[in-house]
């Protein structure tokens, strides 16, 4: 997978963090080059435009083992997810949990899941077994990406898998009609 420089731009974003100057690149394990910010992790067959770093000690081959019992799942339409990012975007403490599972009670952070989704855009199929071990997204070429879940209390707002804004406080779905009905200025006329 060749990149561009939108995707290697999104790359150097992720390795900016100055708590953690040991994640300041790639490093090398096994035969795969790593990129990870701790939430998501890349792996990539090729190095990528990115200086090196030190890395850290722990395992991350061993999240790409999928075991025989791993739900899988079509990632979704990138537009579907930039629309689930622009409503977490009105919560502008933190973002609403998307709710990949509702089975497995499994929710993510949209923004980073949309971020793989354009750095592997050839990704096309997830993986996850529980909700609490990380999402393996398989991108063409070998390329894969790990998302680690969220937890989420049950009491806050949402999206759910379909793309709707719930809130369990009131226990019903927060109706956009509703607010935008309510922000339209009524014009007089002479």
């Amino acid at each position: 997978m060749k990149m561009t420089g939108a995707q290697t731009q999104m790359l150097k974003g992720i390795i900016t963090n100055p708590d953690h100057p040991e994640l300041q690149g790639t490093f090398k394990q096994g035969s795969f080059w790593i990129v990870t910010d701790s939430f998501s992790c890349f792996y990539f067959n090729k190095k990528p435009n990115l200086p090196n770093c030190q890395g850290v000690d722990k395992d991350l081959l061993q999240y790409l083992d999928i075991p025989a019992s791993a739900k899988t799942q079509r990632v979704p339409d990138i537009d579907f997810m930039v629309r689930i990012k622009n409503i977490s975007n009105e919560n502008k403490r933190r973002p609403f949990p998307y709710e990949l599972d509702k089975d497995v009670n499994l929710f993510v952070n949209p923004y980073y899941m949309l971020r793989i989704m354009k750095i592997l855009p050839g990704a096309t199929r997830m993986f996850y077994s529980t909700r609490v071990k990380p999402v393996v997204f398989v991108g063409d070429d070998d390329n894969y990406a790990l998302l680690n879940p969220i937890r989420y209390d049950g009491n806050s707002p949402y999206i759910n898998h379909e793309g709707e804004l719930i809130n369990p406080n009131l226990g019903e779905e927060i109706i956009k009609e509703e607010d935008e009905c309510n922000s339209i200025k009524t014009v007089m006329s002479m």
